[in-house]
């Protein structure tokens, strides 16, 4: 199982490039995106891509939607053995951050600067890894 994290702090923009993220897949994915919580913008989805199953979540801040939200589902994927999981978290240290250590070895940490203006090139890098 490959674990991909995009780390960054608050408000850096890690959901929008999670769903930069999503664009980069065939558009049938895009559809399959459920929401997560109050924001519209955060969601979850599953797919199937080049022979491997992709669990992405672009929840990942501290705010408690780590227990809420995030947790139940990184566990699923966990348990259902997909192949990538992609999720976003706050830098070191944060507990959405301990969260995935506690869950999974060997993290791919992708960090995010702050702002909008590299959305779409981390969220290539990350498709890549995929």
């Amino acid at each position: 199982m490959k674990v991909i994290a995009l780390i960054g702090y608050a408000n850096s923009g890690k959901t929008a490039t999670m769903n930069e993220l999503v664009k980069l897949f065939p558009p049938a994915i895009s559809s399959n995106k459920i929401q997560l919580g109050d924001n519209p913008d955060d969601f979850f989805v599953e797919c199937s891509y080049n022979n491997q199953i992709v669990g992405i979540v672009s929840v990942g801040d501290d705010n408690g939607s780590h227990q809420m939200v995030q947790e139940p589902i990184l566990r699923q994927y966990k348990m259902r053995n997909f192949d990538v999981i992609v999720c976003a978290c706050r830098r070191r240290g944060s507990k959405s951050q301990m969260l995935l250590d506690t869950l999974f070895s060997g993290i791919d940490y992708v960090h995010k600067t702050k702002g909008a203006s590299d959305d779409k090139i981390v969220a290539s890098t990350i498709f890549s890894k995929i």
